[in-house]
């Protein structure tokens, strides 16, 4: 269904500023739309072109930003990661008035070329996942570890290796995501 969603829980980022990042997701050099709940490598600094923000093509000439990187999906089960943690509500403008309903909604996609707020995490911290942020549907009680070349976890019956990342899947619950439409969450605790 695509419904990648990601909640904060319990996570150091959300009192340390610092752990909290802005990219732009590459995808084989190219700028490239990026789901809530992407687990994606930071790379260098990106070069900040004031005269072409919104392009498509990442540019090879100017200064560098120093608040936006690069992301791309994990080329191996021992790279670092960060999750990616779209903010987006419901919004629209009536009467030149802005209204903004809600907490988040499902299946958040930031469009090519495009900043989003990436979380680094830290042992112990906890949130959920929506199923779709998966290969495929994880246990309670097992865990998930990276997937190569892909922004999704994949389950796995045994711990990860010493020094790869993984969650443990801790609980489930439903959610609703729309009209008759339910979704389960994951609470995963990073390990």
């Amino acid at each position: 269904m695509n419904l990648e969603t990601f909640f904060a829980g319990n996570m150091e980022s959300q009192d340390v500023q610092s752990l909290l990042r802005t990219i732009k997701y590459q995808d084989s050099g190219d700028y490239a739309e990026i789901h809530d709940g992407a687990f994606v490598v930071l790379g260098d600094l990106i070069l900040n072109d004031p005269y072409n923000l919104a392009s498509a093509i990442p540019p090879t000439s100017g200064v560098l930003d120093d608040n936006t990187y690069v992301a791309t999906a994990p080329a191996a089960l021992t790279d670092k990661v960060v999750v990616v943690d779209l903010s987006e509500v419901s919004n629209g403008v009536i009467a030149n008035n802005n209204y903004r309903i809600g907490i988040k909604q499902f299946g958040l996609r930031t469009p090519a070329a495009m900043p989003a707020r990436v979380r680094i995490m830290k042992p112990y911290d906890v949130f959920w996942l929506n199923e779709d942020c998966f290969t495929a549907e994880p246990t309670l009680g097992e865990y998930a570890v990276l997937t190569v070349a892909d922004t999704h976890l994949t389950p796995a019956a045994a711990a990860p290796i010493a020094g790869n990342f993984g969650v443990q899947i801790m609980s489930t619950r439903d959610h609703t995501a729309g009209n008759n439409s339910i979704s389960t969450l994951y609470l995963c605790q990073v390990i």
